[in-house]
């Protein structure tokens, strides 16, 4: 059960990750797809769209893993956390603020992948799998969410 627990954790964290160096690697795409061009990502079958659909991807799968570590029922606060993740991955917003968001993210999701294989003694191993529960503890703290 523990090693489930740990393999779903360390995936959970590292399927987030390749999906932001995904969105990453495309700076071009991702950039015709942010700020004033952003109405590009809805035109049905451009990079702009698929790249739109990437970000809210990724910001489905930041939630889903804040989800939960939220226990019980959803305060104001939890549900405003949920929505701030959002806020700040806008592609409607100037496009260097949301590449460097998109940055900072990628650095917590690697302090989030450490502090999971640390948690569950893998640190070191070349097989990681990905945290779930853990991994986001510093966007909660920067969002406010406890």
């Amino acid at each position: 059960l523990k090693n489930a627990e740990a393999d779903t954790a360390i995936s959970s964290v590292q399927t987030t990750q390749a999906l932001l160096s995904d969105v990453l690697g495309d700076e071009d795409t991702l950039r015709a797809a942010t700020g004033a061009g952003a109405w590009r990502g809805s035109i049905p079958g451009t990079e702009s769209r698929a790249m739109a659909g990437k970000l809210e991807q990724l910001q489905n799968a930041l939630a889903a893993e804040n989800l939960d570590r939220l226990k019980g029922a959803m305060s104001d606060k939890d549900i405003m956390f949920i929505k701030n993740i959002s806020a700040n991955l806008d592609r409607y917003q100037d496009e260097d603020k949301l590449v460097g968001e998109l940055k900072r993210v990628q650095k917590v999701l690697a302090d989030a992948e450490a502090r999971t294989l640390k948690k569950y003694g893998r640190e070191g191993s070349q097989e990681q799998p990905a945290p779930a529960a853990d991994p986001l503890s510093r966007l909660m703290q920067k969002y406010g969410a406890k």
